[in-house]
């Protein structure tokens, strides 16, 4: 039997994850395309090649983005190319991933479907680049097993969390001319991440190996940012993509707690940083309680130009 690490989030799209998951199958992108019609061929070749390898009693790895594995489970029924059944509603971009295996999603000491488990960046040896399918030998396999079973790692997905806070935020008040969630908050926090100075001159990674983003504190949650500063103190960045109330705040003082408990070190401090595109007068009043955390609001500037501009930069 072999073993298989199949990308199911490919995209960025959780929904490809959720619904195989759901519907006991792991699926690859791709259209029922003829091969003149595709762009990069040998990645093509490989993992169909590799989807049409896979047998019944194959174990299976599903990864994500970010890191992520959301379960592991048996193959039921191999591919089947007479059978194209797309993961995503009619319209979706890409709303495709149609060619399908079944499989029996382990249910019992794995991440719920709403979780997932991170791997640390240090363990991702050889997973430096995860394509569409990977075949995986039996003491990587074990290893990712170990990862998805290992309940401190549990999380959230992201990605669903996003989804309920913007429910949360629907109001019956029109909406207004302007736009009020320019980015998603996982492309706010790469952006960030790759430039710290914007938030503030000095700003470092708290840990300049892992980088500073979705630093995992245990049942405290996750923090979106977490830095150094030019001082040496701790800054706990919380992002929120839209208008930003006073929840915010016991988020933030739930991280900053868990900082100050497990990291601090001797004569610095933590410090809080809330980060929106507005921010309510709940929130303003909350933050005046508050010495060790300010409000920092994002905007987003387009910049359009001709494809031989960019080649002469």
């Amino acid at each position: 039997m072999a073993n298989w690490l199949v990308n199911l989030n490919w995209d960025f799209n959780i929904e490809i994850w959720l619904n195989c998951r759901k519907n006991g199958r792991a699926a690859l992108g791709w259209r029922q395309w003829s091969e003149s019609e595709i762009e990069n061929l040998s990645s093509y070749q490989k993992a169909t090649g590799y989807f049409k390898a896979m047998r019944a009693g194959d174990k299976i790895i599903s990864f994500l983005k970010d890191r992520r594995l959301g379960g592991w489970g048996t193959i039921t029924k191999p591919y089947n190319d007479m059978i194209f059944d797309p993961q995503l509603k009619s319209g979706t971009e890409d709303a495709d991933f149609g060619r399908v295996v079944q499989v029996r999603w382990e249910e019992k000491n794995v991440p719920s479907a709403e979780q997932a488990s991170r791997l640390r960046p240090d363990e991702l040896h050889g997973f430096a680049w995860v394509a569409a399918v990977n075949p995986l030998k039996d003491d990587a396999f074990e290893k990712l097993k170990h990862v998805v079973e290992d309940r401190s790692r549990w999380e959230p997905i992201a990605e669903l969390a996003e989804e309920r806070d913007a429910d949360d935020q629907v109001s019956e008040e029109p909406i207004q001319e302007e736009w009020l969630a320019p980015l998603r908050e996982s492309a706010l926090r790469k952006i960030l991440a790759r430039d710290l100075a914007a938030l503030e001159e000095g700003l470092k990674p708290y840990d300049p190996k892992a980088g500073p983003e979705e630093i995992s504190v245990g049942a405290a949650g996750r923090i979106d940012l977490l830095c150094r500063d030019k001082a040496g103190n701790l800054v706990v960045v919380e992002l929120k993509r839209d208008t930003s109330s006073d929840r915010a705040i016991g988020q933030l003082a739930r991280y900053m707690g868990y900082v100050k408990e497990q990291y601090l070190e001797k004569g610095k401090i933590v410090r809080g940083m809330i980060v929106a595109h507005e921010a309510d007068e709940h929130l303003r009043l909350a933050l005046q309680a508050m010495p060790n955390v300010e409000l920092k609001l994002y905007d987003v500037t387009v910049k359009v130009r001709s494809p031989e501009q960019r080649r002469a930069r």
